[in-house]
């Protein structure tokens, strides 16, 4: 783990209660911070304690697991998952429902996903079942076919249902469609050789559950694939993405790609197609024994040529005629300690890293002899930097600093920049910002809707914008008021399934786009 051939110890394990069969494990990295793992009976893991400190420790966080009933069918899934603060309150929790074959039936995250609810997520210390306290949770369902594979034939999430049907003796899906309030707005299609590989895949925004059927289809991708024949057999041949002319019927083609294979598989050259297949261009590739791709010529000729070394790591690089070289420099760890840039003139440009044991970079180079200083908490993530010396207007000089800490979900909560300023942020469960509060003492404040899109900004000056969304995420009212409610701007879209199709602004102007059968705009 370092620079040289000496053995360091990274991590040191103590097991506690090995006769017992509930147990536990002290786990030490190699600056002594503590992990703490816990099973139970049947060696399932049920807690994981994470501490700050390396030798007088402090609880941060504890995450429980809670398993099916044991001697029952479901004990070996995990029914429940839980992420506590150092005082054991919790965070957020994910408890899953399954069917008799252990497939997910209901997906349930409960904890404060719009960044307004403080309901604290409770569970039973008698049952370990969820006391529902009004705590936020969003749901993803899924239903499975009948048939011994239990295969998932329909999954609902944001209001959104994606059926799926499977060929009658095979594991393959032959059409996906996606229903919002009952109605069918998008399906894909799948054809299979004989050897089971995909062959053709269909996808518009047509409603018929039948593939010939073009009711409301305004846009239909289509992808033609011809695998090889000879070995390597199945991989893609020829790949043609078409599209569908909604005035002729015709199937028209927007590009073509040959691709050839060595023996082992590896791709080694691209014949490149236009609409009109015309051929347009070549891209080749070549590799050595380990797969690592050592030479590629791109479409207009330029040559790239790479080495490695015996663990795979990059340590040459030159395009041909460029005039310069990048060979790359590791120490035992394969971690990248030097990178030299060679010109042609003679002139070595180069820059370098340090590590410390963990393989958290300490400090970087730049080109001019630069030294960039970084510092890390006890959980690896990087909390200052230490930029290069600068001199102030009286000749004075000074290392500029900035300092980072974080909350329990790995997201900043306080930044302070390198003149001291001070910005602190809150956040959901999600690592979304919800409340942010600037130097200037000016606070900005966003809600969340349960499926992690902005419902509402409140800005700095006390304006606020709401957003309404589609069943596909995007936005469909986008409205700026002032303080006492006033309004300020507002915008609306319509969309098809895959395109914009207009925008209207608070005055009733409209601007629309239209597009071509294969979707690319023609008038805007």
């Amino acid at each position: 783990m370092g620079t040289d051939a000496t053995p360091i110890t990274t991590h040191k394990f103590i097991y506690n209660n090995l006769k017992e069969k509930p147990g536990s494990a002290d786990v030490y990295d190699a600056y002594d911070h503590l992990t703490k793992y816990n099973w139970d009976e049947n060696k399932r893991l049920v807690s994981l304690k994470r501490f700050s400190g390396s030798s007088k420790y402090a609880l941060s966080s504890v995450e429980n697991m809670y398993w099916g009933g044991d001697a029952t069918r479901d004990e070996i899934l995990l029914s429940m998952r839980t992420f506590a603060n150092d005082a054991g309150e919790i965070q957020f929790m994910r408890a899953f429902d399954y069917d008799e074959y252990g497939n997910v039936l209901v997906d349930k995250l409960y904890g404060n996903l719009s960044g307004k609810n403080q309901n604290p997520c409770r569970i039973s210390l008698v049952s370990g079942k969820i006391i529902e306290n009004g705590c936020e949770c969003y749901i993803k369902n899924s239903i499975y076919s009948a048939c011994e594979r239990r295969l998932l034939i329909e999954s609902t999430e944001n209001g959104v249902t994606q059926i799926v049907r499977h060929k009658d003796d095979a594991d393959l899906p032959i059409s996906k469609f996606c229903k919002f309030n009952d109605i069918i707005f998008k399906r894909e299609f799948y054809d299979y050789d004989e050897n089971a590989v995909v062959i053709l895949i269909i996808e518009d925004d047509g409603s018929s559950i039948y593939r010939d059927h073009l009711e409301n289809v305004t846009e239909r991708r289509i992808k033609r694939i011809t695998p090889q024949t000879t070995a390597p057999v199945g991989l893609p041949w020829i790949v043609e993405n078409k599209y569908l002319d909604r005035e002729t019927g015709e199937e028209c083609l927007l590009n073509k790609t040959i691709n050839h294979y060595c023996s082992e598989g590896r791709l080694i050259s691209q014949e490149l197609y236009d609409a009109n297949d015309k051929f347009i261009g070549k891209l080749t590739m070549e590799y050595d024994a380990h797969g690592n791709l050592t030479r590629e010529v791109n479409i207009i000729g330029q040559e790239t040529i790479r080495l490695y070394d015996s663990n795979d790591n990059k340590v040459f690089e030159e395009i041909t005629n460029s005039g310069v070289r990048k060979e790359f420099f590791y120490d035992f760890a394969n971690r990248l300690i030097k990178v030299e840039e060679v010109h042609q003139d003679g002139v070595v440009l180069t820059q370098s890293n340090h590590y410390n044991i963990l393989s958290e970079k300490i400090s970087s180079t730049d080109i001019y002899g630069n030294v960039t200083h970084y510092s890390h908490d006890d959980f690896g993530r990087l909390t200052g930097t230490t930029k290069p010396r600068i001199f102030s207007e009286d000749w004075s000089q000074a290392y500029p600093k900035d300092h980072k800490e974080y909350n329990l979900f790995n997201t900043p909560k306080l930044c302070v920049d390198c003149n001291g300023n001070t910005t602190t942020i809150e956040s959901n469960i999600r690592g979304q910002p919800t409340v942010t509060r600037y130097p200037d003492g000016t606070v900005e404040e966003i809600i969340y809707n349960l499926n992690g899109t902005t419902n509402k900004i409140i800005h700095r000056n006390g304006t606020y914008t709401c957003f309404t969304y589609d069943h596909l995420k995007r936005p469909l009212t986008k409205t700026t008021c002032d303080s006492s409610g006033t309004k300020l701007q507002s915008s609306s879209f319509e969309y098809s399934t895959f395109q914009l199709l207009s925008e209207t602004d608070m005055a009733g102007q409209v601007k629309t786009c239209k597009y071509d059968s294969a979707g690319r705009v023609i008038e805007d």
